[in-house]
């Protein structure tokens, strides 16, 4: 049975049009795109996105050396194979210290190059997936968190109210759940600055946060809208805490905004 072959992005780079017609005929199971000068290629991995560059050494513009050199600076850098006449050992050294993946000489096996591309593709697309991933944990953890406030999101708090239900289940089985507004803020929102209005919310977390400790899990899930569980707490338990925040407009804790941020008196 023959193992599938995985296409991949391959740009070929060389000034005779014998060697890219050849090495696009030989790499032909991928999306093969030609271009003759090491500018132009440097161009277009820029702009395009591809996962192997065979090119030759010998470029008029920017020879393959420097083209490698160029794409090591690069955050999202394909995979370079590169074309030589002759391969001296010195030459060698340097085009891999340089952050070449490999080097083949100019008169190449095709099986052998096929291999070769095909190994560098593979490698470039389980670095991606890295990359991906990586990207995926930041979104979610970004997501996790309101912007402004830094307290959890809505959908966070909800995940919060799960692992805390399973954690005390075994033990009292109570969860409560204080949910509070502030008090004319559509009005503070409309008649003062947006920026008044930001200060605001993020006094009121920062008060919030003295009260609940980092134990408890503490959300923002709506404009001016607060959520605030209490594990293992029934109603009746929960009320002290309830009066606790209510007091949080007097509390010489409290930390105010900046004075620019106000509204005049």
């Amino acid at each position: 049975m023959l193992k599938q072959t995985r296409t991949f992005d391959v740009l070929v780079v060389g000034e005779q049009p014998a060697l890219r017609n050849r090495l696009a005929e030989t790499l032909k199971e991928h999306r093969c795109t030609q271009c003759s000068g090491g500018a132009d290629a440097y161009a277009r991995i820029r702009r395009e996105r591809f996962d192997v560059v065979v090119a030759d050494t010998e470029l008029s513009d920017i020879d393959g050396l420097s083209l490698v050199g160029l794409l090591s600076e690069l955050r999202d850098r394909p995979k370079v194979i590169l074309l030589a006449e002759e391969l001296a050992g010195t030459w060698v050294r340097h085009a891999f210290k340089r952050g070449a993946y490999d080097v083949m000489p100019r008169a190449f096996d095709s099986e052998e190059i096929r291999r070769i591309v095909a190994k560098a593709a593979d490698q470039r697309a389980d670095e991606r997936s890295g990359v991906d991933a990586a990207s995926q944990v930041a979104r979610e953890r970004h997501d996790a968190r309101d912007i402004l406030t830094g307290l959890l999101s809505r959908g966070e708090f909800s995940l919060a109210l799960q692992r805390l239900r399973k954690r005390i289940a075994g033990e009292t089985g109570h969860v409560s759940v204080l949910l509070f507004d502030i008090d004319g803020f559509r009005e503070i929102n409309a008649a003062y600055s947006r920026k008044a209005a930001d200060a605001l919310l993020t006094h009121f977390a920062h008060a919030l946060r003295d009260v609940a400790g980092n134990a408890r899990p503490l959300a923002r899930i709506g404009a001016d809208r607060f959520a605030m569980a209490l594990g293992e707490t029934d109603s009746a338990a929960a009320m002290p805490s309830s009066r606790r925040r209510r007091s949080i407009r007097s509390s010489p804790r409290r930390r105010s905004p900046p004075a620019s941020s106000m509204p005049p008196a």
